[in-house]
């Protein structure tokens, strides 16, 4: 599958939508953006804009499209929305930075959180860690974050493996497709 975000006339990303991946590639194989534009166009609308974004390790374009986010066309990257109007975005690595860097020297148990009023840092005592913000970036493709109470800060874990439950007792033997013996 592939992913295009649709973006307002500010470049803001309102949607990230999938198309097959027969929808992008011409007919010599070859993976085209301007078709997968084209097939969200017949899908949403002939006067919506699309881009194309990738998600796993190393996406095109910086990072993957995030609703809210925003396209930067100058410089083909998306990046996250702007998190506090005071805060800038770095050029290197199109990451929303503040005006000054959180404080380093905190006793376990605080944390440091961007009080935007005052344009500063202030320090909280943490009674419930999960409640704290998780990082900006998403977690590694069979990840998730998790609070490490060892350390005092998000960490990432693989992912467990979704359950699957069935009822052995409601099927009943009609509903197995019996195996071709001659096959």
């Amino acid at each position: 599958m592939a992913s295009f975000a649709q973006l307002d006339e500010n470049n803001k990303v309102l949607n990230v939508i999938k198309v097959s991946n027969e929808d992008v590639i011409d007919e010599n194989g070859i993976e085209r953006e301007e078709l997968g534009i084209q097939k969200c166009k017949e899908l949403v609308g002939e006067g919506t804009k699309w881009v194309q974004t990738w998600f796993g390790p190393n996406p095109k374009r910086v990072r993957p499209a995030r609703v809210g986010g925003l396209y930067l066309p100058g410089v083909d990257a998306f990046v996250d929305k702007k998190p506090y109007e005071s805060w800038v975005l770095d050029p290197d690595t199109y990451l929303w930075q503040p005006p000054t860097f959180p404080p380093t020297d905190i006793a376990v148990g605080y944390y440091p959180l961007w009080d935007e009023d005052n344009v500063q840092w202030v320090i909280k005592k943490v009674t419930d860690p999960e409640s704290l913000p998780q990082p900006e970036e998403p977690a590694p493709e069979g990840k998730e974050y998790f609070w490490n109470h060892d350390t005092w800060a998000w960490d990432t874990r693989d992912k467990p493996a979704e359950e699957v439950v069935v009822d052995v007792e409601s099927e009943e033997v009609g509903d197995t497709p019996a195996l071709d013996a001659g096959a």
